[in-house]
């Protein structure tokens, strides 16, 4: 059966108070992760929350099933100002699966003027007295039609009375908000209780995956950056976009590395303060204001080090000179200058591996879509106008046309690069079976598989002629690259800084002295050498990236193999071999990355020898960086990885599976070296990642209609206001809520019914029959707590019902 991972990298823009509707969105992006986790074969189940949609997205997920194996994963969360928040909160969900409920209460009751402003700040009844005659005139003028309701009446009059020329929201009061929430998470987990038999933790990331979280803030007073020229030799500019990362882990065998955990916390609070510190609404944040409400708790930041080390490197790494503090600095809303953080997301996926086929969307949370403006009336803005546009408006909604551009580029490479390896196919399986011969792959022995293997890299550069010595330097480049990469992460150094940088040129020392950058004519190249030894000697110690695309080449050639097989004992056999390969295949991934992350025996000791380097120029640079080389390899063992696939490709080639079916295999694994110099020399190495295509999809108002059409302004309360309105009043975040479910319901199973493909996916009828169940299990599981809306779960309950009578 076809086996694919539905891959979704999250944007969340800013919105203000409709993070309530983002919230909802997000609790149902969680709901379709778990309900493809709980079908996920082999693996523990997921804890059981309140279920409501989950069943229905199990039921489809089930119907997808019987034609395609489709899993569902969130490996990358992006996000801004509210958007930041709540991609926070799900990425600690989707880590250690905990669930949203808490924050669901915590979001209804305190993200209200009431709650956010200090009591002391708030107005009494004859605060600024005069100011009632103003609100009144304004109210008999239209106010109770923007505000629709007695409550967001009285609230906005407190508010505009409060105090002036101060920030009306404490931000300590966030923060607190947003600490209990994160503990009311945990809370929730522990009484749940629960355990695994083999003591794997509780996570709804699949064993081997990562997953990213970006969260962009503005530094207020910003980091020196350090540009180099030629004249003058370098300039000074300040950095204010900055983007706070965190990282979860979960290896094959379970073991986890998190950001997300309970001891890191107070980190993720304060990314959700700082990126939500909407100018003029809350007090810029600092680092300090969140120690002060953890020490008023009484409990520790543990991880507090790694925090300040990791997510603010680049404040170390480009000012050498003054080492901005990022402690003393001050941050505001994310969305001032990065409201759409799409180039993250994109990054990551760059860099991201395929282990199977892939299919991966972007999928951005747009509450209010920007409508194009109308035409230019000739008039001049005026002076508000522009201030207003030119300081907030124009910046937090600038395209995302420059980000996405990539993506179609993306798309046409991955076309390019297909069609190239289609046509050359043919011309790599007579190169392999020059190489082996037709019988020799009936029984191999591994150490066949090591002769063929080395008889391919010369037969690649004969067939290639004088492009092999460009393959060959452009791995060398790119092994280089990995290289410093390995010895920043074993040190700790930071990734651009001086420390770097001087390795980098005393391994550029030691290349040169060494010659591997060799120029050669290969037109008469002898059968059995190898026109850059040196560079291949280097290559065996240093290339891991080589080997993790070689991995991933056969981990798709393997998978590929299921769908020629029949549903009977025999094929029931061979499925179990190749079951067990992939196994294999993982596991060396898996050992592999480890070791591109320059986890090794003897981290320390190797350490201490790349520190205690000379300075580039001394002359003893260059014999004690290629000792510490010698060491680093030693260490990796890298050609050992080749020695077991050479054992695991002889194990299931000396069973008795179809000779038909393990050839591509065969040729996958011998005849690498040229698709992987197809592969290298029309992708920058670095782009080598997912070779599937990028899909964008938007979840907004604008395209959920399933119920009700008419946008935002036909379904949304929190748009008032300049998108403040769900602060003031309980009806309108209830509301906003239940609008962010039903149309997340609406939007997700459009996406993954698209990823299974027209043969596999329910038809339009049974696609709405499903909509409709899991609107119906949403509107029976929220009506008991979203007691302020009774009017709009009935509207809603007709327009279901006037629905189905259309179709």
């Amino acid at each position: 059966m076809r086996e694919t991972e539905l891959r979704l990298a999250l944007v969340c823009y800013g919105g203000i108070s409709l993070a309530v509707y983002m919230h909802g969105i997000t609790k149902e992006v969680l709901k379709l992760v778990r309900a493809s986790a709980a079908l996920r074969p082999g693996g523990p189940a997921p804890r059981r929350w309140h279920e409501d949609s989950e069943p229905v997205y199990r039921d489809l997920l089930q119907r997808i099933g019987a034609h395609v194996d489709l899993r569902v994963v969130v490996d990358v969360v992006a996000g801004a100002s509210a958007g930041g928040i709540n991609g926070i909160i799900l990425a600690r969900a989707l880590a250690h699966d905990l669930p949203l409920e808490p924050l669901t209460a915590l979001w209804l009751k305190n993200a209200d003027i009431s709650e956010l402003i200090a009591p002391e700040n708030i107005a009494r009844p004859w605060s600024k007295w005069y100011m009632r005659p103003v609100i009144w005139g304004a109210n008999m003028r239209g106010l109770e039609r923007l505000a629709g309701d007695t409550e967001t009446q009285e609230k906005l009059s407190t508010f505009l009375r409060s105090r002036w020329f101060k920030p009306p929201f404490e931000g300590t009061i966030l923060a607190r908000m947003l600490l209990d929430g994160c503990d009311a998470m945990d809370e929730a987990a522990d009484a749940a209780g629960g355990s695994r038999a083999d003591d794997a933790p509780f996570s709804l990331m699949p064993p081997g995956h990562r997953m990213d979280l970006f969260v962009s803030v503005t530094d207020f007073y910003g980091y020196r950056q350090l540009i180099r020229l030629h004249d003058p030799a370098e300039i000074v500019e300040r950095e204010h976009r900055h983007v706070l990362d965190f990282t979860y882990r979960r290896a094959l065998d379970g073991r986890e590395e998190s950001d997300f955990g309970r001891e890191s916390v107070p980190g993720l609070v304060f990314a959700a303060r700082a990126t939500s510190s909407y100018p003029g609404a809350f007090p810029p944040a600092q680092i300090a204001e969140i120690d002060q409400v953890i020490a008023a708790r009484g409990r520790a930041w543990p991880r507090r080090g790694h925090f300040l080390a990791h997510c603010f490197e680049a404040y170390r790494a480009h000012d050498p000179v003054y080492g901005t503090d990022p402690e003393k600095t001050a941050f505001i809303d994310g969305s001032v200058l990065k409201n759409k953080p799409f180039a993250e997301a994109i990054a990551a996926i760059r860099a991201r591996p395929a282990d199977r086929q892939v299919d991966r969307r972007i999928v951005y949370i747009e509450p209010t879509p920007r409508r194009p403006a109308p035409p230019p009336s000739g008039k001049v803005p005026g002076w508000f106008r522009t201030i207003r546009a030119a300081l907030s408006d124009i910046p937090r909604n600038e395209p995302v046309r420059d980000d996405l551009a990539w993506i179609s580029e993306h798309a046409e490479q991955v076309k390019e690069l297909r069609a190239v390896i289609a046509a050359s196919w043919p011309r790599i399986e007579a190169l392999v079976q020059g190489i082996t011969g037709r019988r020799r792959l009936l029984k191999p022995r591994p150490a066949d598989f090591t002769k063929w293997r080395n008889a391919a890299h010369r037969a690649t550069a004969r067939e290639v002629g004088f492009l092999y010595g460009g393959y060959r330097r452009r791995q060398v480049a790119a092994a280089t690259v990995q290289v410093t990469e390995i010895v920043t992460q074993l040190t700790g150094w930071a990734a651009d800084g001086a420390e770097a940088a001087a390795f980098a040129r005393n391994l550029a020392d030691w290349q040169s002295a060494h010659g591997l950058a060799l120029e050669q004519d290969f037109d008469d190249l002898p059968p059995a050498t190898d026109p850059m030894e040196g560079a291949l000697a280097f290559l065996r110690s240093f290339d891991v990236d080589y080997r993790l695309r070689r991995v991933r080449g056969l981990i798709q050639a393997v998978n590929e193999r299921y769908a020629e097989l029949a549903d009977d004992a025999e094929a029931d056999r061979h499925r179990g071999l190749l079951n067990d390969a992939k196994r294999s295949l993982y596991q060396e991934l898996e050992a592999l990355r480890h070791m591109r992350l320059g986890r090794l025996d003897n981290r320390e000791a190797l350490a201490a020898q790349f520190d205690g380097l000379p300075p580039p120029g001394d002359p003893e640079a260059v014999a004690r960086t290629g000792s510490a080389l010698q060491s680093l390899a030693a260490a990796m063992v890298l050609e050992t990885s080749s020695e077991r696939l050479d054992a695991l490709l002889a194990g299931i080639s000396a069973e008795r599976v179809a000779r038909a079916m393990l050839r591509p295999v065969h040729v996958a694994y011998i005849g690498f070296a040229f698709i992987d110099l197809l592969m290298f020399t029309m992708t920058h190495w670095e782009d080598v990642g997912e070779l599937d295509e990028i899909r964008v999809d938007r979840i907004s108002p604008e395209d959920a209609d399933s119920i009700r059409p008419g946008g935002a302004e036909a379904c949304l309360k929190g748009i008032r206001f300049g998108s403040f309105g769900a602060f003031f009043s309980r009806a309108s975040r209830e509301n906003d809520y239940l609008w962010g479910r039903l149309h997340a319901v609406d939007r997700l199973m459009d996406i993954v019914c698209d990823a299974a493909g027209p043969q596999a996916a329910p038809d339009a009828a049974a696609r709405e029959a499903l909509k409709r169940d899991a609107f119906r299990a949403i509107l029976a599981a929220e009506r008991p707590a979203l007691r302020q809306i009774p009017e709009l779960f009935d509207a809603i309950e007709a327009e279901l019902a006037a629905r189905k009578g259309e179709s």
